[in-house]
């Protein structure tokens, strides 16, 4: 007695015996023929409930296949910059689910038409080291599902005791447009709070911006070293000392004007025992207290790096 073990192999269709097939047996035999194509099916579905059938590891640029992403993870293991295309689909292939894993050194670029909830439909998106996405096929164009990693919320700033996974430290640093091509793009939306690099340089208190590097192949990020956040004024009236209101407008330090009252005594006599000043003899209508402080006015805090997410 033969046994048929069943094709990981979906059959869109059964064949029914007509009136005038001939009952033959054997593993070509045409009476075997539907019973085939249901074990086939049923080792379809078998596969697609436990999980991916297998991999599709790429690792140079690409254009996939349907078959390639049918059912497999899509494993991106690549050194250098690279793009990545998905596969022309129709409108039969509705549900469709296409799962991508990133293992890149760098940024890959994956060219398709999607639809995410932040940006609306666009042509590409960016996966990182350790992203993975995954996408369904609506009949015209993908619908991100579902994501781990910055897809949408590159640019954001972030701090920690160590630099995290696909984030960059917020120091002033040039950046490669190709290699960072996801946070580019996000700062080519920021408008007055993307400036020159020569502004950037020379024009005081403007390194909490974004700067267009050269102009051509680079970018730098802000330096943040040292400072606090506090939010933009927006029209309140609170903070009104800020050398800009865009987005990573420097505001210097300074403590609240007021006054001091002071007891009017002889020229050189103490003011008192505790506090140990005098009047000044070279001027005697402005008395002077004693130096006190230290190096800048600041409240307690704790220190951690500075990041934004790439």
């Amino acid at each position: 007695m033969g046994l048929y073990e069943g094709e990981n192999t979906w059959r869109e269709e059964i064949y029914q015996f007509e009136t005038t097939d001939l009952v033959i047996g054997g593993p070509d035999g045409i009476d075997n023929k539907p019973l085939k194509e249901l074990a086939d099916r049923t080792t379809w579905l078998r596969n697609a409930m436990r999980g991916y059938n297998g991999l599709t590891i790429v690792d140079a640029t690409k254009v996939l296949t349907k078959t390639e992403v049918l059912l497999n993870l899509v494993l991106l293991n690549i050194t250098g910059n690279a793009a990545v295309t998905l596969p022309i689909l129709s409108a039969d292939d509705k549900g469709l689910r296409i799962a991508i894993l990133s293992i890149s050194a760098k940024q890959i670029t994956l060219n398709l038409n999607v639809k995410t909830l932040s940006s609306g439909t666009r042509t590409n998106l960016f996966i990182a080291d350790g992203e993975k996405i995954e996408l369904v096929w609506d009949g015209a164009v993908f619908i991100l599902l579902d994501y781990s990693g910055n897809f949408l919320n590159v640019g954001d700033f972030d701090y920690g005791y160590k630099q995290k996974t696909n984030t960059v430290i917020a120091q002033g640093d040039l950046l490669s447009r190709a290699d960072y091509p996801r946070l580019w793009e996000y700062v080519q939306t920021l408008g007055s709070s993307l400036i020159t690099d020569l502004q950037w340089n020379s024009v005081p208190n403007s390194k909490g911006f974004f700067s267009t590097g050269n102009t051509t192949t680079t970018f730098r990020v802000p330096d943040l070293r040292g400072m606090f956040i506090r939010s933009l004024d927006l029209g309140a009236g609170i903070s009104l000392g800020r050398n800009s209101e865009y987005p990573g407008g420097y505001e210097a330090d300074d403590f609240k004007a007021h006054t001091h009252t002071m007891n009017d005594v002889p020229i050189g006599q103490e003011y008192s025992a505790d506090r140990g000043n005098s009047r000044n003899s070279k001027d005697a209508s402005s008395p002077q207290t004693g130096s006190t402080g230290g190096l800048e006015t600041r409240p307690k805090n704790i220190g951690l790096i500075p990041l934004i997410k790439v």
